[in-house]
């Protein structure tokens, strides 16, 4: 039976590659893993490198969404 766990070289080459425009689906059939588990890579490494931007009260954000 094979290790549940993968090395962080691992994550970091799906976070990579999903910042490179690989679908999530792809890479969980690359290291053969729940697509939910390459969520959560992003979604940690998200929250430990990004930066919120704080915003001062009355700031108007203006956002632009493309058709999917």
């Amino acid at each position: 039976m094979m290790p549940r766990w993968k090395p962080q070289t691992h994550k970091t080459l799906a976070v990579l590659l999903y910042c490179h425009g690989l679908s999530m689906n792809a890479i969980s059939n690359l290291f053969n893993i729940h697509v939910t588990t390459v969520l959560q890579w992003i979604r940690t490494f998200a929250k430990k490198h990004a930066q919120k931007e704080t915003l001062a009260p009355g700031t108007t954000v203006v956002l632009e969404l493309d058709e999917m």
